[in-house]
Order: structure tokens, then sequence, then C-alpha cells
């Protein structure tokens, strides 16, 4: 997962207290529209919760992150955890106490023959929000006049026991908490449509570069054949001993296959001293040394133009 540098919902909440209705509305629209972007994927969460959400507040701005897709766990084990949970705090046992919380009844199994859907998210999406504005998911009437009738009533309406009276879906919760403060629904629009761009122009930059990595690759692979064959050629050519043209031109071509001198050193050294493997120094004999054989044939080494006389 991407680094995100920021603290879970929950945290901010304990740290810095409730939320305005003002941030709630930043901070809701972004986690909406996320939720969903999952669902159109036919991604549930299926344990939405302030644990599960990741914020960061960079003045009136706010950067919101979703996380732990799918994990919600099965009723048994919520069970068995919060009976042992008198025993003592366990990392499973805090964990399934948070979901409880935000879990909707037919996640929970109190709902015969419904299966968790879309609607499913939007209730803990709902209980989240009202954590975030009052520090309960059971909020009191009083608490409910504290914040704009429209935003209480699109919460209550998540929130909703019966299928039959909860929101289906994330499509008119955004609808309603964008029209409460359009402005600002419209910046958040812009930010997101800016930061895509950015992160398509680097992942260009990434695929661009990973292009010319590769050419680069190739433009040398088929350099240092050439080199190889070139340097080969030379020595056969001058009988080991190539010329300062011949240097030249093997220049010429680590430049233009842009070989690492260090790397060109390398193979001159290595083809060099498989030529002399390949081409023993020829073995200088004395004026009348006489050579035999395993056949018993007898040899004389000759200067030109002398003549060897036996006897």
């Amino acid at each position: 997962m991407d680094y995100f540098p920021g603290v879970s919902l929950q945290s901010f909440i304990q740290q810095r207290g409730s939320l305005s209705a003002d941030d709630l509305l930043v901070v809701a629209r972004q986690i909406a529209q996320g939720m969903l972007t999952a669902h159109q994927q036919d991604i549930l969460h299926r344990d939405l919760k302030p644990d599960n959400v990741l914020v960061r507040k960079e003045g009136p701005n706010w950067k919101v992150k979703i996380i732990d897709f799918g994990l919600a766990l099965r009723k048994q084990t919520i069970e068995t955890s919060m009976a042992a949970r008198s025993a003592g705090n366990t990392i499973l046992s805090d964990s399934v106490a948070g979901t409880v919380k935000y879990a909707p009844p037919e996640q929970m199994g109190e709902m015969k023959g419904v299966k968790p859907g879309p609607y499913s998210d939007v209730y803990a999406f709902g209980k989240m929000c009202c954590y975030a504005l009052f520090k309960t998911t059971e909020p009191k009437r009083r608490q409910w006049s504290e914040i704009p009738e429209e935003l209480a009533e699109v919460l209550e309406r998540c929130t909703e026991q019966e299928l039959k009276h909860r929101l289906p879906s994330f499509e008119p919760v955004l609808k309603v908490l964008e029209s409460l403060n359009p402005m600002q629904a419209q910046r958040e629009r812009e930010e997101e449509i800016r930061l895509q761009a950015e992160l398509d122009r680097k992942r260009r930059e990434r695929e661009e570069a990973e292009r010319q990595r590769q050419e680069l690759e190739r433009l040398q692979k088929e350099g240092e054949t050439r080199f190889v064959e070139f340097v080969r050629e030379a020595l056969d050519r001058t009988e080991g001993k190539p010329t300062q043209d011949d240097t030249a031109a093997a220049n010429e071509i680590r430049k233009q296959h842009r070989i690492p001198t260090e790397r060109a050193n390398q193979i001159v050294s290595e083809v060099r001293e498989q030529w002399k493997k390949a081409h023993p120094p020829k073995l200088q004999r004395e004026p009348g040394e006489v050579i035999t054989n395993r056949l018993g044939m007898c040899f004389a080494s000759v200067e030109s133009g002398r003549t060897l006389r036996s006897g």
C-alpha cells in the first residue's frame, strides 16, 4: 500500500476531539466517494469504522484514505471474542469491539436471508459519521439538533435498521453531502483531478524511464557483441598488436553504443586473453638444432639461405 502520513480517524478524535459539521462534511464526502468507487468495482468493505480510515489535516484541507477492505470478521468469531473479552483485552477482542459498534444487523446475522451489500457499508458509514460528530454511535435528539437538518436526516437514513428505510447505496448519500457545500465539493473534485493528473504524469515518467533503460540495455548488448567481434578481428589481423587506428575505431564503437569505459577495458582484456590462449607463441630454435619426433624422424633448424650438411 502507498504510504499515507496520517492517523486513524479514531486516534484523531481521541486526541483532538470530535469533528465540526463542516469538517465532517469534507471527510465524509471523501469517504463516500471512495466507497462509491469501490462498490462500482464490486468491492465491499464490510468493516468500515474509525480505525479503518486514515486522516490528515493540512490547514482547512483534509486528506482521507480508507484501509483494510474485506477484513470483516465472521459472526462466530465476533461472538467468541466478545465472550472472552471479560478475561482481558486482546488485539482481536479490541478490534471486534470496534467492529460491533458499526456493523449492520444483516452482517451480525440478525436479519435472516439478507446478505451484506452496499447498504451494509452505508450503515457503517453513518455510524462512523455519528461517532466523528458526537463521540457516540447512538446520538440523542439534542445532539442531532446541533448539526444541519439535511446532514442529520441523511445520517439517520444511513443507520436505519430496516433496509426499506435505509439508503441503498452511496450515490444518494454523496448527492446530499455535496449539496450541503457545493463549492467545497467542487474544490475537492478539482483537487482529485489534479492529484490524478499528477499520478498519471509520474506514471508516464516511470514508464519512459523504464523504456529508456531497456533501450540502453539493448543498445549496450548489441554494442558489446560488435565490440568483441572487432577486437578479435583486430588481434587476428595484427597478430596480437592492434594499431592506433584500431584503438580509435574500437573507442568509436564504444561511444556509439554507450558502453562504459571500464566495461570496454574488461572486454578487451578478456578477448586478448582468449586470443593468446588460441595463439601460443612459436618456439624459437637454434640454427643446427636437431629435433626428433615421436616416430624417430630427425629434423634440424636451418637459417634462411644456408644448407646443413650431415656427417
